[in-house]
């Protein structure tokens, strides 16, 4: 079964384990959509995982699903005030 983009944004708002990079997206969203849209959905983790060295390890245990979330960013199906 795929995952909608509404289920996909409720697990990233409701995961403990990411409430940090959570946190880290809300406070810098507009240059994340700029590291996305430049170096796309995977190679923008390295730059955002920076933004935060705290979060680089949990970024890296979760790169495929932030990749998705990214991906969503990326084609605005995912905006700041989505993210809580």
């Amino acid at each position: 079964m795929k995952k909608t983009v509404n289920n996909e944004l409720e697990e990233f708002n409701s995961s403990v384990e990411l409430t940090n990079v959570r946190k880290l997206y809300k406070d810098n969203f507009d240059v994340i959509n700029v590291f996305i849209k430049k170096y796309g959905f995977g190679l923008a983790l390295v730059d955002i995982s920076n933004l935060d060295l705290n979060n680089k390890q949990i970024i890296n245990e979760n790169e495929s699903f932030l990749k998705k979330i990214n991906r969503k960013i990326y084609f605005n199906k995912i905006k700041f005030e989505d993210i809580k």
